[in-house]
């Protein structure tokens, strides 16, 4: 049997293929090598120029609410940080006073930040917002920027210097003032509203029990008489009192309306709010440390804007109850069954927050505040057995209606609808002057609007 062998033609030209096919495999991966290098750089720009620049501007914004709530004199009506390295304490507010507050940080290596809060960009709005103090209400805006420092003699936008990414943001902060409108453990607008049960007691102390508003002094009309059923123990000096000046509208308690206040809250309860809900949010809040937030951590870093209070040295809840969209957080609200319309209370829980705000409460379960502002926007009812203790100041604008249970008031509550507390209830009201005044310290501090408004450089 013959074999038959291969011409050198035949050799070359298998030579050749292969020759083809390795130039092009490699092509193929080196192709390939580039194009994903190409995409990873493009990704590392892109988070540099946004991600990093964004996360600098917030932080801006949370350093100069922490300067205004430094300054011993509220409001404030002059924006001036200093820089007095040898001053005794040195005060270093700023590297650069004659831009207004500027700080820089190294990132990595030659890679730095840098944002500014120019005097130009820091306005006194109060104005604006209506009859206000001076310096109730200012407007501040942000410059930040991402750039390489290859020579710390020139400026970051100065060559050799490169700019690497800017943004630039702009935000309201509020100073925010409580004045109940009489000093009284219980203020209801008008005492025909007022039905106290037996198993009740209201003390005001060295101040009222209960006040109202005295129509026959303003306008001319004699309304009904409180109910207050003989069981029950009214005291204070005077236990009852009609005040002609009492005025309990959320502009005079708050200078501000009730949906400008919602927007500067520690917790935002939306109305259609489940136990499921409140269940999952509570999981998340009792493995955090609330006790020195606001001290050195910038909150609104971790969720891309949660811009939630800016109380220095208070409590802020992150972006819980949120609106879906307002700062890159989703509503975290009708998880599981929301049969109900009413926010419940958690149960075994307790309110660290500073500005609670929600949209009618049902009380169940256990649940305590401390020295905090607790706004119902609607009506604060009681379901079943419950124990309930709210140390602050409770301001509602529809009815309360207790039952049931057992609640304890320490401080103020303000009703401008019916307040109907007794029943088959225990019900405590007391008149504090301390812890009104405290939750008058911690809520008035500047307060910043929820969400940053993203701006052009």
């Amino acid at each position: 049997m013959k074999t038959r062998r291969c011409s050198a033609n035949e050799h070359g030209t298998a030579l050749i293929w292969a020759l083809l096919f390795v130039i092009i495999t490699s092509g193929l991966v080196v192709s390939h090598t580039t194009f994903l290098a190409s995409r990873r750089g493009e990704r590392d720009a892109r988070y540099t120029r946004t991600t990093m620049a964004d996360t600098f501007a917030r932080s801006g914004l949370q350093d100069a609410v922490g300067w205004f709530h430094r300054r011993s004199n509220q409001p404030i009506t002059q924006f001036d940080p200093v820089y007095e390295p040898t001053a005794n304490p040195p005060r270093i507010e700023t590297i650069d006073p004659s831009i207004g507050l500027v700080r820089e940080f190294e990132i990595s290596g030659n890679l730095w930040g840098r944002y500014e809060v120019r005097h130009e960009e820091a306005k006194d709005i109060s104005t604006q917002r209506g009859d206000l103090t001076p310096g109730s209400v200012w407007e501040l805006g942000v410059r930040a920027h991402v750039y390489r420092k290859r020579d710390a003699s020139k400026a970051y936008d100065e060559s050799p210097n490169q700019l690497v990414g800017s943004t630039a943001m702009k935000s309201e902060i509020r100073w925010l003032r409580v004045n109940p409108p009489v000093p009284a453990a219980l203020c209801v607008d008008n005492p025909g509203n007022i039905e106290i049960g037996p198993n009740t007691t209201i003390d005001g102390g060295p101040a009222i029990g209960i006040g109202f508003r005295d129509p026959a002094a303003t306008e001319g009309w004699t309304p009904s008489e409180p109910t207050i059923d003989p069981n029950a123990l009214v005291t204070g000096v005077p236990a009852q009192l009609a005040s002609p000046t009492y005025d309990a509208e959320a502009g005079r308690v708050f200078s501000m309306r009730l949906d400008e206040l919602r927007a500067y809250t520690d917790v935002l309860i939306p109305e259609k709010s489940s136990e499921k809900a409140w269940d999952n949010w509570w999981d998340w809040a009792e493995g955090q440390d609330w006790s020195d937030w606001g001290k050195n951590v910038d909150w609104s870093t971790w969720d891309g804007g949660s811009d939630s209070g800016g109380s220095d040295g208070g409590s802020s809840w992150g972006s819980w109850g949120k609106d879906s969209g307002t700062d890159g957080t989703s509503d975290t609200t009708d998880s599981g069954d929301s049969s109900s319309s009413d926010a419940t209370s958690p149960t075994n829980q307790s309110i660290q927050a500073q500005l609670v705000y929600t949209e009618n409460l049902k009380l169940t379960g256990e649940l305590t505040t401390d020295h905090s502002l607790l706004v119902v926007d609607g009506d604060l009812t009681d379901e079943g057995n419950h124990s309930t203790s709210l140390n602050g100041i409770v301001y509602v604008t529809g009815d309360v209606k207790i039952d049931s249970g057992k609640l304890e008031v320490q401080g103020v509550m303000i009703v401008r609808g019916k307040a109907d507390v007794g029943g088959s209830s225990t019900v405590k009201m007391s008149y504090d002057p301390e812890v009104v005044e405290n939750v008058r310290r911690l809520v008035g501090k500047y307060r910043k609007r929820r969400g940053s408004d993203p701006q052009n450089p």
